[in-house]
């Protein structure tokens, strides 16, 4: 009896140990409030919703000088197309960013000025792409168009609903900076990682709701191509399945990311919490500020095959 005793007070030590060192407790904090927010039941919750004024930004970012940061531009990037409005702490979080930032270009994305930037963006073939994703799934055009928005112009890249504690200018290192999602950290090696692989060749994930990149990366590059080859197999063949995280996701970014990365060009963090980054500063699920069906719902096609 003594024995078990004394073995469960051993483990709830290692715990606490674990929790302690390396930010492990910040990791927790945001696992856990990121799987609760995930399974959280939304029920008869106001969402205040607010219209943008992109004027404001054209304004700041005048005044505002181009500068680099280890080859990293000073533009942060947010997409939040195929929606009217937004809600009110996302709006609140526009103006954190700016205000943790004020050397950076803020540039908000819209369906008001999306054309604007995709004419912009002058890259037909992979504008094409985009234009032929189905409206059903607007996360796979944010997906091709943040790649884009690294290749043509570079800088950071944030989900709408993901934010950051500090300021950039503290934060970019002059290597590739990835990060894995990943809860504790020992000895140096990710555990309790998120092991989902679905038909991933890796099992680690990397997070690609942020993106920090120099103006046309040989990464983007190749994310962008194999999206590509992805592409032209969807419009052949009408049997294929067609996978989102495959397609434009975390899947095809961490494949072909993976093996192309080593000491000299990059660091991968065990977490994006080690840099002060949050996944998700909403009140509630993210899934429940759209007005759209989630893309995990839906049975349609992805990319419409010619035959």
């Amino acid at each position: 009896m003594y024995m078990y005793m004394y073995i469960l007070i051993l483990v709830l030590v290692i715990i606490v140990i674990l929790l302690i060192l390396n930010n492990n407790l910040d990791r927790l904090f945001d696992f856990i409030k990121r799987e609760y927010k995930h399974n959280i039941p939304f029920v008869g919750k106001k969402i205040i919703m607010y219209d943008y004024n992109h004027d404001v930004d054209k304004t700041r970012n005048r005044l505002i000088e181009y500068k680099e940061i280890h080859n990293v531009p000073n533009n942060i990037f947010q997409i939040y197309i195929k929606q009217d409005k937004l809600a009110d702490e996302i709006i609140d979080n526009i103006n954190y960013l700016k205000m943790k930032n004020p050397t950076w270009r803020y540039h908000l994305i819209t369906d008001k000025n999306i054309d604007r930037w995709l004419r912009s963006i002058n890259d037909p073939e992979y504008i094409k792409i985009y234009h032929d994703i189905s409206p059903d799934y607007p996360a796979a055009k944010c997906d091709i168009l943040r790649y884009l928005l690294m290749k043509h112009y570079g800088g950071v890249y944030l989900d709408i609903k993901s934010s950051c504690k500090y300021s950039l200018d503290e934060i970019i290192e002059p290597k590739i900076m990835l990060f894995r999602w990943c809860v504790l950290e020992v000895a140096q090696k990710g555990f309790l990682c998120y092991f989902d692989r679905r038909k991933r060749k890796y099992p680690d994930e990397l997070v690609q709701w942020l993106l920090i990149y120099p103006k046309g990366h040989y990464f983007i590059d190749a994310v962008l191509h194999n999206i590509k080859l992805e592409y032209e197999k969807y419009k052949k063949d009408p049997k294929l399945i067609q996978d989102i995280y495959a397609f434009t996701g975390p899947d095809v970014y961490t494949d072909t990311i993976m093996p192309l990365l080593n000491d000299d060009n990059s660091i991968l963090y065990i977490s994006f919490t080690d840099k002060g980054f949050l996944y998700n500063i909403l009140k509630y699920h993210h899934k429940f500020y759209s007005k759209n069906k989630h893309y995990l719902d839906l049975k349609v096609k992805i990319i419409e095959p010619d035959v």
